[in-house]
């Protein structure tokens, strides 16, 4: 009786210090539903962590499923780690972890060191999910573990892609009062992907 009292006091002092905001996305590949999205974001004094879970079902030659898992954590609006674990039928597909140094970030991808040299990382493809990138002309990409360019497309809409490249790009689509509202996806030898933001089961959108 004691020791459920206590974790029942542990876990309303958690919900009392933090805020967490939620939003859900279908996936859709020509026009038909291939796969979900979920983004949270917990908020705590000058932390927020950001936590985007998907899952795709696609047919190239054969069925591929792709489940992707990201953290991307930062202070006072500065990147300080993040992980990106992606998983094709069933199997890991690529793990990155990124952590900010003195002037830096090391990225260890697939066993791999390399290092991103900047001093702040402000905005990531898991912040995007709930901050229009107004003003930053640069997007970190957790799971590639590398830094692309944002381009602004229009009003409240946005490209996030390598080098301009048209090939692979991530078009980020917002709307004044609902934040994030559609992405739309562009990636070689795969179909081309489109996340809409939808209600949750109880037919609310949780912000």
């Amino acid at each position: 009786m004691k020791k459920s009292l206590i974790i029942f006091l542990l876990l309303i002092v958690g919900l009392a210090n933090g805020q967490v905001y939620k939003r859900h996305y279908k996936i859709t590949s020509d026009k038909k539903d291939v796969g979900y999205l979920t983004a949270t974001k917990r908020h705590d004094g000058n932390v927020t962590k950001f936590e985007i879970s998907s899952d795709v079902t696609i047919r190239v030659l054969f069925k591929v499923q792709m489940t992707n898992k990201i953290l991307a954590v930062f202070e006072d609006g500065v990147l300080q780690y993040s992980t990106a674990i992606l998983y094709v039928n069933g199997s890991i597909y690529s793990d990155t972890r990124i952590k900010k140094g003195n002037g830096f970030y090391t990225i260890e991808k697939d066993g791999r060191e390399s290092k991103i040299y900047a001093g702040e990382i402000r905005s990531s493809s898991a912040k995007l999910y709930f901050h229009e990138p107004i003003g930053e002309e640069i997007s970190l990409s957790e799971t590639e573990g590398e830094i692309k360019e944002l381009d602004i497309q229009g009003v409240q809409k946005y490209a996030l892609s390598e080098n301009g490249s048209e090939r692979s790009v991530s078009t980020y689509i917002y709307s004044p009062n609902e934040g994030l509202n559609q992405i739309e996806v562009i990636r070689p030898f795969v179909p081309e992907l489109y996340i809409y933001r939808v209600r949750d089961q109880s037919g609310i959108r949780m912000d």
